[in-house]
């Protein structure tokens, strides 16, 4: 009589073992006479299986912190090199005029970007921009709360207190729920607010706003500069 062993190939016990993911639980007796494989085997050559998971499981996760490791270094070179993009477009950008300019800008950031409200506070408003809504006088006690961050101007995100909300958005204080605060270096903060109150988080990226301040800043800071040479 040929043995039942003979008949068995390892794909099928294994097969069949998938199929049957209870088995030795329903055999605990069985696990006792498996030989497990073993990294660092024991005096008697045998390891638990608890032993085993936990290696692999340790495996695993040192594969996964690598990958990390990995991708995370990919993004920081590719924010090195998305800045210094933007600088150069930048620099070889024509800044439109200014009222043009934020005009534009507050358009996008309504329509592509879904801001509720926005406002540009400056410490030096141009003539041209004082008809614009959007477009407010740096006020000082209002906005005594906001303090630069040196040595870059991070961007500060999430939900406001009432008061702050009100300082930022005078004219839309009792409909935003969360906002962004962008320092524009010298000249001044753009705020922007949302209606939704998880549009804007403290652990959110900045990098786009961080692009947009330096953005503002070169189109606007361009116009500004003969003025305040010949004062």
């Amino acid at each position: 009589m040929a043995n039942v062993t003979d008949s068995l190939q390892p794909q099928t016990v294994l097969a069949w073992i998938k199929e049957h993911p209870d088995f030795f639980s329903q055999h605990p007796e069985l696990l006792a006479m498996i030989e497990w494989p073993s990294d660092t085997p024991s005096a008697s050559g045998t390891t638990s299986l608890q032993d085993f998971q936990v290696r692999r499981l340790k495996a695993d996760v040192h594969k996964l912190q690598d990958q990390l490791q990995t991708l995370s270094q990919v993004a920081k070179n590719n924010e090195r090199l998305m800045l210094r993009l933007h600088a150069m477009t930048l620099a070889l950008m024509e800044p439109p005029h200014p009222s043009t300019f934020v005009a534009q800008l507050i358009k996008t950031l309504r329509e592509k970007f879904d801001a509720h409200a926005v406002a540009l506070h400056l410490h030096h408003c141009p003539d041209d921009l004082v008809p614009v809504d959007e477009v407010i006088k740096w006020n000082a006690d209002a906005l005594a709360w906001i303090k630069p961050i040196e040595p870059i101007n991070t961007p500060q995100c999430g939900r406001f207190t009432v008061a702050k909300i009100k300082s930022l958005f005078p004219n839309d204080a009792s409909t935003i729920q969360s906002a962004a605060t962008v320092p524009i270096q010298s000249l001044g903060i753009l705020a922007i607010g949302s209606t939704d109150q998880s549009k804007f988080q403290p652990q959110m990226g900045t990098l786009f706003l961080e692009l947009l301040a330096t953005t503002i800043h070169h189109c606007l800071s361009a116009h500004n500069a003969p003025n305040q040479s010949a004062q």
